[in-house]
Protein backbone atom coordinates (compact mmCIF):
# COMPACT_ATOMS: atom_id res chain seq x y z
CA UNK A 1 0.00 0.00 0.00
CA UNK A 2 2.64 2.69 1.20
CA UNK A 3 4.25 1.68 -2.74
CA UNK A 4 0.95 2.58 -4.35
CA UNK A 5 0.94 5.38 -2.02
CA UNK A 6 4.54 6.72 -2.93
CA UNK A 7 3.73 6.20 -6.87
CA UNK A 8 0.50 8.32 -6.77
CA UNK A 9 2.27 11.14 -5.05
CA UNK A 10 5.22 10.80 -7.59
CA UNK A 11 2.50 10.68 -10.65
CA UNK A 12 1.39 14.23 -8.99
CA UNK A 13 5.07 15.86 -8.74
CA UNK A 14 5.74 14.94 -12.46
CA UNK A 15 4.81 17.64 -14.96
CA UNK A 16 1.42 16.88 -16.65
CA UNK A 17 1.83 14.00 -19.48
CA UNK A 18 -0.07 14.18 -23.01
CA UNK A 19 -3.91 13.64 -22.20
CA UNK A 20 -4.80 10.06 -22.97
CA UNK A 21 -6.16 9.37 -26.05
CA UNK A 22 -9.26 7.20 -26.98
CA UNK A 23 -7.58 3.64 -26.60
CA UNK A 24 -10.65 2.62 -29.82
CA UNK A 25 -12.78 -0.18 -29.26
CA UNK A 26 -11.12 -3.80 -27.71
CA UNK A 27 -13.82 -6.17 -27.32
CA UNK A 28 -13.43 -9.72 -25.40
CA UNK A 29 -12.34 -11.41 -28.50
CA UNK A 30 -9.66 -9.39 -28.95
CA UNK A 31 -7.95 -9.68 -25.21
CA UNK A 32 -8.87 -13.63 -25.28
CA UNK A 33 -7.10 -14.12 -29.10
CA UNK A 34 -4.26 -12.07 -27.50
CA UNK A 35 -4.11 -14.16 -24.17
CA UNK A 36 -3.77 -17.28 -26.53
CA UNK A 37 -1.29 -15.92 -28.47
CA UNK A 38 1.35 -14.66 -26.06
CA UNK A 39 0.64 -17.60 -23.88
CA UNK A 40 -0.63 -15.57 -21.16
CA UNK A 41 -3.67 -16.02 -18.05
CA UNK A 42 -6.26 -13.94 -19.66
CA UNK A 43 -6.52 -12.03 -16.21
CA UNK A 44 -3.03 -10.83 -16.23
CA UNK A 45 -3.74 -9.21 -19.87
CA UNK A 46 -4.73 -5.71 -20.35
CA UNK A 47 -5.35 -3.99 -23.39
CA UNK A 48 -3.85 -0.61 -23.70
CA UNK A 49 -4.79 0.95 -26.52
CA UNK A 50 -6.13 0.03 -29.71
CA UNK A 51 -6.14 1.59 -33.35
CA UNK A 52 -7.88 1.05 -36.24
CA UNK A 53 -6.84 0.40 -39.83
CA UNK A 54 -6.24 2.90 -42.92
CA UNK A 55 -9.06 2.74 -45.40
CA UNK A 56 -6.67 0.93 -47.69
CA UNK A 57 -6.02 -1.98 -45.12
CA UNK A 58 -6.87 -5.18 -43.90
CA UNK A 59 -5.80 -5.15 -40.12
CA UNK A 60 -5.63 -2.68 -37.29
CA UNK A 61 -3.55 -3.07 -33.90
CA UNK A 62 -3.65 -3.49 -30.23
CA UNK A 63 -1.09 -2.45 -27.39
CA UNK A 64 -1.49 -5.00 -24.68
CA UNK A 65 0.00 -5.49 -21.29
CA UNK A 66 1.21 -8.48 -19.83
CA UNK A 67 1.57 -8.37 -15.82
CA UNK A 68 2.26 -12.12 -14.09
CA UNK A 69 5.37 -11.25 -11.96
CA UNK A 70 7.36 -13.88 -14.72
CA UNK A 71 9.75 -11.03 -15.69
CA UNK A 72 11.21 -10.32 -12.97
CA UNK A 73 7.85 -8.74 -11.52
CA UNK A 74 7.93 -6.46 -14.16
CA UNK A 75 5.17 -5.75 -16.75
CA UNK A 76 5.71 -6.59 -20.27
CA UNK A 77 4.07 -4.83 -23.52
CA UNK A 78 3.65 -5.62 -26.67
CA UNK A 79 2.32 -4.33 -30.07
CA UNK A 80 0.30 -6.75 -31.82
CA UNK A 81 -0.88 -6.18 -35.68
CA UNK A 82 -4.54 -7.64 -36.56
CA UNK A 83 -6.59 -8.96 -39.28
CA UNK A 84 -9.38 -7.46 -38.73
CA UNK A 85 -10.50 -4.43 -36.82
CA UNK A 86 -10.08 -4.53 -33.10
CA UNK A 87 -13.42 -4.60 -32.03
CA UNK A 88 -13.30 -8.49 -33.90
CA UNK A 89 -10.32 -9.28 -35.26
CA UNK A 90 -9.87 -12.42 -37.55
CA UNK A 91 -6.29 -13.79 -36.04
CA UNK A 92 -2.98 -11.89 -34.76
CA UNK A 93 -0.54 -11.67 -37.29
CA UNK A 94 2.75 -10.93 -35.59
CA UNK A 95 4.16 -8.92 -32.00
CA UNK A 96 6.59 -6.83 -30.98
CA UNK A 97 8.00 -6.67 -27.40
CA UNK A 98 9.36 -3.46 -25.59
CA UNK A 99 10.88 -2.57 -23.16
CA UNK A 100 9.22 0.21 -21.38
CA UNK A 101 5.54 -0.88 -19.97
CA UNK A 102 3.46 0.85 -17.36
CA UNK A 103 2.54 -1.02 -14.38
CA UNK A 104 -0.98 -1.99 -12.88
CA UNK A 105 -1.65 1.22 -12.11
CA UNK A 106 -0.50 3.22 -14.81
CA UNK A 107 -1.08 3.07 -18.56
CA UNK A 108 -3.44 5.88 -19.02
CA UNK A 109 -1.52 7.93 -21.48
CA UNK A 110 -1.38 4.92 -23.50
CA UNK A 111 -1.58 5.73 -27.36
CA UNK A 112 -1.74 3.61 -30.14
CA UNK A 113 -1.78 4.98 -33.68
CA UNK A 114 -1.31 4.43 -37.44
CA UNK A 115 1.03 6.82 -39.64
CA UNK A 116 2.04 7.19 -42.99
CA UNK A 117 5.58 6.93 -43.95
CA UNK A 118 5.11 7.23 -47.56
CA UNK A 119 4.99 4.13 -49.60
CA UNK A 120 4.71 2.13 -46.24
CA UNK A 121 2.94 2.77 -43.55
CA UNK A 122 3.62 2.56 -39.32
CA UNK A 123 2.60 2.37 -35.92
CA UNK A 124 2.93 4.80 -33.72
CA UNK A 125 2.88 4.25 -30.14
CA UNK A 126 3.54 5.98 -26.98
CA UNK A 127 4.37 4.00 -23.02
CA UNK A 128 4.78 5.44 -19.61
CA UNK A 129 5.65 3.67 -16.65
CA UNK A 130 6.93 5.07 -13.46
CA UNK A 131 9.11 4.07 -10.31
CA UNK A 132 10.15 4.78 -6.70
CA UNK A 133 13.63 5.53 -6.73
CA UNK A 134 14.89 4.22 -2.72
CA UNK A 135 18.34 5.46 -2.48
CA UNK A 136 17.72 8.81 -4.61
CA UNK A 137 14.48 8.88 -2.65
CA UNK A 138 12.60 10.09 -5.10
CA UNK A 139 10.15 9.31 -8.25
CA UNK A 140 11.88 8.41 -11.68
CA UNK A 141 9.15 8.65 -14.87
CA UNK A 142 9.70 7.44 -18.39
CA UNK A 143 7.98 8.92 -21.28
CA UNK A 144 9.01 5.99 -24.29
CA UNK A 145 8.05 7.32 -28.14
CA UNK A 146 8.49 4.39 -31.00
CA UNK A 147 7.52 4.03 -34.79
CA UNK A 148 7.07 -0.01 -35.77
CA UNK A 149 6.69 -1.09 -39.15
CA UNK A 150 7.56 -4.05 -41.22
CA UNK A 151 10.20 -3.17 -43.68
CA UNK A 152 9.39 -6.23 -46.28
CA UNK A 153 12.97 -7.47 -45.85
CA UNK A 154 12.22 -10.49 -43.82
CA UNK A 155 13.04 -9.16 -40.77
CA UNK A 156 9.08 -8.67 -39.33
CA UNK A 157 7.80 -5.94 -37.44
CA UNK A 158 10.55 -3.66 -35.72
CA UNK A 159 11.15 -0.45 -34.33
CA UNK A 160 12.85 1.61 -36.55
CA UNK A 161 12.53 5.26 -34.09
CA UNK A 162 13.02 4.75 -30.45
CA UNK A 163 13.37 7.81 -27.83
CA UNK A 164 13.12 7.26 -23.78
CA UNK A 165 12.98 10.33 -21.85
CA UNK A 166 13.80 10.33 -18.38
CA UNK A 167 11.85 13.09 -15.53
CA UNK A 168 13.35 12.14 -12.03
CA UNK A 169 11.81 14.14 -8.85
CA UNK A 170 12.61 14.16 -4.78
CA UNK A 171 11.46 16.37 -2.20
CA UNK A 172 14.36 15.07 -0.05
CA UNK A 173 17.18 15.55 -2.71
CA UNK A 174 16.05 18.72 -5.21
CA UNK A 175 19.12 18.92 -6.44
CA UNK A 176 18.45 15.40 -8.53
CA UNK A 177 15.47 16.97 -10.12
CA UNK A 178 15.21 17.04 -13.94
CA UNK A 179 12.81 16.95 -16.25
CA UNK A 180 12.03 15.89 -20.40
CA UNK A 181 8.46 15.55 -21.93
CA UNK A 182 8.70 14.94 -25.40
CA UNK A 183 5.61 15.95 -27.69
CA UNK A 184 4.66 12.92 -30.37
CA UNK A 185 7.51 13.07 -32.87
CA UNK A 186 6.37 13.94 -36.56
CA UNK A 187 8.30 12.92 -39.87
CA UNK A 188 8.94 14.53 -43.05
CA UNK A 189 8.47 12.52 -46.53
CA UNK A 190 10.02 13.09 -49.94
CA UNK A 191 9.19 11.02 -52.99
CA UNK A 192 7.72 8.57 -51.03
CA UNK A 193 10.11 7.73 -48.42
CA UNK A 194 10.69 9.09 -45.01
CA UNK A 195 13.65 11.94 -45.06
CA UNK A 196 13.39 12.36 -41.20
CA UNK A 197 11.57 12.99 -37.95
CA UNK A 198 11.83 15.47 -35.43
CA UNK A 199 10.60 15.38 -31.64
CA UNK A 200 10.17 18.42 -29.53
CA UNK A 201 10.79 18.02 -26.13
CA UNK A 202 10.21 20.66 -22.37
CA UNK A 203 13.18 20.12 -20.75
CA UNK A 204 13.64 21.30 -16.95
CA UNK A 205 16.90 20.83 -15.00
CA UNK A 206 18.60 22.39 -11.49
CA UNK A 207 21.05 25.27 -12.13
CA UNK A 208 22.38 26.86 -8.82
CA UNK A 209 19.20 25.51 -7.05
CA UNK A 210 16.80 27.47 -9.85
CA UNK A 211 15.10 25.76 -12.19
CA UNK A 212 15.92 26.25 -15.68
CA UNK A 213 13.15 25.41 -18.56
CA UNK A 214 14.08 25.38 -22.03
CA UNK A 215 12.72 23.22 -25.01
CA UNK A 216 14.94 21.48 -27.41
CA UNK A 217 14.32 20.01 -31.35
CA UNK A 218 16.10 16.42 -31.67
CA UNK A 219 16.49 15.54 -35.22
CA UNK A 220 16.74 11.86 -36.66
CA UNK A 221 18.04 11.00 -40.40
CA UNK A 222 16.43 7.95 -42.22
CA UNK A 223 19.15 6.10 -43.15
CA UNK A 224 17.43 3.50 -45.50
CA UNK A 225 16.17 1.11 -42.77
CA UNK A 226 15.53 3.20 -39.60
CA UNK A 227 15.63 6.69 -37.96
CA UNK A 228 19.33 7.51 -36.46
CA UNK A 229 20.29 10.51 -34.75
CA UNK A 230 22.12 13.15 -36.14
Amino acid sequence: MRFLLTIAMLLLTVPALAKEAPAGKAGPALAKMAAEYLKANPKDLRVLATAAPLPEEPGGGALVRIDDGADGGNPICYLLTLAGRPSSPARIEASLRFTVCPRADQGKTSRLERISLGRRNAWLLRLDSARWDAMAKGGEAQLYWAMATDMGDGAGLRAVFERTSTTFKSKDQPALNQSEICKAPTVTISAGEPQGANIVCDIEAMHDHLVKKSQQTFSYMWDGSQFAGK
